[in-house]
């Protein structure tokens, strides 16, 4: 189990991780809007601020307040898409009690299932859709009772190998796709949005148990 406040602790590192990444993202992003990583990181931004001003203490609350900064002032396909992913996340999860492994299952498989339907994506498309599906069917088959560590491991290789298969694929979504083979050779911006995400999720959670501060308060302060 992970306590409400330890789950949000975890929530604020994944956005400072999005927002420090906002450069390499912009980068990725050239051959589409070239502004994936302002948008995200403008959302990001206003998200922990909301968080902290808030005191927000369970995740629901957490993902709603970041849905609601990211429509606010993520002005882009992307930012509306993971706005709406982090709506229906939040409704898969518990208000108050500690979470279980099988709620941030359900977590995952709401967004996964939101994006890809209001995006009109399927994995190969070059889009987030080719790490966030895998990454939920990967969730839903492992073991009860896979350890923490080796549940980290699955996840991080997992989540790697959907990123890496995505940099032959041609583009067949958003602006990318006009450009033909020039988005083919490098990995598509949203996957690896998506990896920046779950690695810091993932250090996160073993900070959690493994770091004492994290411990002592788990929504990071010093």
């Amino acid at each position: 189990m992970l306590e409400q406040e330890a789950a949000v602790f975890i929530w604020r590192r994944v956005l400072s991780a999005v927002l420090a990444s906002e450069a390499h993202l912009d980068a990725l992003d050239a051959v589409g809007d070239g502004d994936l990583g302002r948008s995200l990181a403008a959302g990001c931004r206003v998200a922990l601020e909301r968080l902290e001003a808030q005191g927000v203490r369970t995740l629901a609350q957490a993902l709603e307040v970041t849905a609601t900064a990211l429509g606010d002032v993520a002005a882009s396909s992307m930012g509306t898409l993971v706005a709406r992913g982090l709506e229906g996340a939040a409704g898969a999860l518990p208000a108050e009690t500690p979470l279980e492994r099988a709620d941030a299952v359900a977590a995952v498989q709401a967004f996964a299932a939101t994006v890809t339907r209001l995006g009109r994506a399927a994995v190969g498309d070059k889009t987030m859709v080719d790490v966030v599906v895998p990454l939920a069917e990967l969730l839903s088959g492992l073991p009860p009772d896979l350890s923490r560590p080796a549940l980290r491991d699955r996840i991080a290789d997992a989540v790697h190998s959907a990123v890496e298969r995505t940099v032959p694929l041609r583009a067949r979504k958003g602006r990318a796709r006009w450009l033909g083979e020039a988005s083919v050779g490098q990995p598509d911006a949203g996957s690896v949005a998506v990896k920046i995400a779950v690695d810091a999720a993932l250090m996160a959670l073993s900070a959690t148990t493994d770091e004492p501060r994290a411990r002592d308060d788990p929504a990071g302060r010093t």
